[in-house]
């Protein structure tokens, strides 16, 4: 029997329910995922400029859930004015959808980034105050709720420790997307678009061991 540091856990059926039900509620524009790729692109770069980040790829890492309709591999959590969970299927041509001949002048991702190129040799910029871009143009001056988020995005992984919580997955998710607590900066686009309130009712139930 292994001993309970190497134990491994995943989470939970009903706490990515629940928080996938927070999401749909909450008014979040659905570029608000592309953002999200940007970050990610950017952090792993360590710039801000420069960035080819694969949406398509991002998408099938985070978004991607089997038993959709048939060309609606993704389940997109995101919605100007909310919506029930069974409209939150999300089409299959996620590099259409991005590509800058497809982001419309009045597009919020033009809010927060600026490109340059096309096909391959796009390159993507996350323009200076990107944050209040996405805080006014993708929350609609609101917050999400950042362990709904994580749990959401990381609904297929597992985690090897002992009794994980919901705070150490929202900060594997700040690691991951560029919202690390050791960058002042970083720290203060975290808290302009994400809420922490009551991120403690998910501990009991977030996490089963397998």
């Amino acid at each position: 029997m292994s001993s309970p540091s190497h134990s491994l856990w995943q989470l939970s059926e009903n706490a990515v329910r629940e928080s996938l039900d927070l999401l749909c509620k909450t008014r979040i524009h659905p570029a608000f995922a592309g953002y999200l790729c940007l970050k990610l692109a950017s952090r792993s770069a360590g710039a801000v400029s420069g960035l080819r980040p694969n949406f398509r790829n991002f998408f099938d890492t985070f978004l991607a859930v089997p038993g959709g309709p048939p060309k609606k591999p993704y389940v997109m959590p995101f919605a100007e004015q909310g919506q029930s969970i069974s409209s939150v299927w999300f089409n299959s041509n996620v590099a259409g959808s991005y590509a800058p001949s497809s982001i419309r002048p009045q597009s919020p991702m033009r809010k927060v980034s600026a490109f340059s190129g096309e096909g391959r040799k796009v390159e993507f910029n996350l323009i200076a105050n990107h944050s209040d871009g996405a805080k006014t143009y993708m929350l609609f001056g609101g917050n999400i709720s950042a362990a709904a988020l994580a749990i959401f995005l990381y609904r297929d992984y597992s985690f090897r420790g002992e009794t994980p919580s919901v705070t150490d997955l929202v900060s594997i998710f700040r690691d991951d997307f560029g919202y690390r607590e050791s960058h002042s900066d970083e720290v203060a686009q975290y808290k302009q678009l994400f809420d922490e309130s009551g991120i403690d009712s998910h501990s009991t139930h977030l996490f089963i061991n397998v």
